[in-house]
This record gives structure tokens, sequence and C-alpha cells, in this order.
């Protein structure tokens, strides 16, 4: 597992951390991170994990990022996490009550969360073979469910009044260096 750190100034208020943890993790490895690093929160409502995924420039999904309030965990689609990821990153995926019960630190579920989230859905479901659920910000904030909001609509109005826009659709636009970052901050906005 390999960790480092992101620097963001995207929301720009001291209440969001200005430094994200960045590790690449198997499957289940992140599963269980985000359980333990969840443990402490002493809401009884469903925790949102953030998901957000990236297409490589073969077409497939490479890897998938979910992500809590502070830390971010890559997961690498290759053919060893395609082959067998367990129950516990099976059960969240699909939004599953089952990981909380699976779960001796947090007795609380998960919801996973995403702009776009039938498309996120879809294809992360097709590259992992597993059933994914989650609730769309997209559509969730927009009062016309027809007319679902950008992400950067749905940071400004429901997150920080103050961010810049630009910023925030930008993430979606990066080039090929700045990917696993992009991506993994489109899962953390998520998460808020």
């Amino acid at each position: 597992m390999s960790s480092s750190q992101i620097h963001q100034d995207i929301l720009p208020d001291r209440k969001f951390p200005r430094t994200i943890i960045l590790r690449r993790v198997s499957p289940d490895d992140a599963a269980y991170h985000l359980s333990q690093s969840t443990a402490v929160s002493d809401s009884k409502e469903a925790i949102p994990i953030g998901i957000a995924y990236h297409i490589s420039q073969t077409g497939n999904v490479d890897f998938i990022c979910l992500s809590n309030l502070t830390h971010a965990f890559i997961i690498l689609l290759d053919s060893t996490a395609r082959a067998g990821p367990g129950k516990a990153f099976a059960a969240l995926l699909s939004a599953s009550i089952e990981v909380a019960a699976t779960s001796s630190v947090n007795p609380f579920p998960f919801c996973l969360v995403g702009f776009g989230m039938a498309k996120v859905a879809i294809q992360v479901s097709q590259a992992t073979r597993m059933r994914v659920s989650g609730i769309d910000l997209s559509t969730l904030c927009s009062p016309n469910t027809r007319e679902p909001w950008s992400a950067s609509k749905v940071i400004a109005e429901k997150v920080e009044n103050g961010v810049d826009r630009f910023k925030v659709a930008s993430l979606w636009t990066g080039d090929e260096g700045s990917a696993e970052r992009n991506i993994a901050l489109q899962a953390w906005l998520a998460a808020w």
C-alpha cells in the first residue's frame, strides 16, 4: 500500500482539510480502511463514501476512487482486482447494510455518493462485475430531476458558497498527468 497526500484549495474555508491522504490499495483493503477511518463517527445516519472512476485511453475503467472526508483510496482494476474482491468490498459497492454488520468497529451503514451516479454505477459495475448502487448528488440536489445539476453547482449550492466553480468543473477535464488527483478530488467532494 503506497500513501501520499493531495493538497486541495478547492474548498477554501478552514473547516475543510487542506490535505487528503491518498492511498493505493486492494479492493478489500479499501473497504477495511474506510470502515476503520469512519469508526469515530457519532452519526446514526449512513456514512457517505464518495466514488469516482477513471477511463483509460483504451476505454476501460482502470481505477476507481472511494473517499471519505479525510482519506481517498485508489483501487487499480487490473486482472487481480477483477478476479475476486471479497465480500466487504462487494457490500460497500452495493451500499449494503451487510458491510456494517460484518464490521465489528463501525455499526453504521455506508452509502456511496457520486456525481452522475447512474453512469458511475454502470461503468464500475461493468469493470468489477459487481452490483453498484448509490445516491446521485446531481439529481438529489436539483429541484427538477430531469435537469441534474453539475458537480460545481452542487458544491457551490450545498457545500461551500464561495467555491471556485471553475476549479471544481476542471476536475472532470484534466489531463492524464493529473488524473489520479482529479479522480480522488471528485470522490472526496462527493463525500461532503
